[in-house]
């Protein structure tokens, strides 16, 4: 099994109130209706996320995330995210500012799926891997900027 890292750091700015876009790094409730390879998704009796994305096979190999993550916040502008347990290590954060046109979001997350293949592949399979992590968190980001510059607050 090998690790394979992708990361993703934006600064953008969204239209919506503050504590809509808190919520929507803070609340997997909000959270999970943005991840789209989403299968299903749980809360643990501590209120972590267990998420499970549907599989995908690439060059032979399949490979389904099934891991579960620790949302923390202050309650009012910063965000951070670890992994608790899984197949898949994902940490960030989200810092916001507010201003007068709305939130400023600075957003920094790393992820790296742990795939089934021997660490002497890993090299091999990282710049494909590492392409589809950072799509999906891309792809993550522009439902979140859609979302919360259709509300206005």
């Amino acid at each position: 099994m090998a690790y394979i890292d992708a990361a993703e750091e934006q600064t953008f700015v969204v239209t919506a109130n503050m504590e809509d876009v808190y919520r929507t790094f803070a609340d997997p409730e909000v959270i999970q209706r943005h991840i789209h390879d989403l299968e299903s998704w749980s809360l643990d009796a501590q209120g972590n996320a267990h998420w499970i994305i549907k599989e995908k096979s690439e060059k032979g190999v399949r490979f389904k995330g099934d891991y579960t993550v620790r949302y923390q916040g202050n309650g009012t502008d910063h965000v951070t995210w670890n992994t608790v347990t899984g197949n898949i290590k994902t940490k960030g954060e989200a810092r916001l500012t507010r201003l007068d046109v709305g939130v400023r979001v600075d957003y920094r997350e790393e992820m790296a799926p742990d795939l089934p293949i021997p660490r002497l592949l890993a090299t091999v399979f990282k710049p494909i891997v590492a392409r589809e992590v950072r799509k999906g968190i891309l792809d993550y980001l522009d439902s979140i900027k859609r979302s919360l510059n259709e509300t206005r607050g």
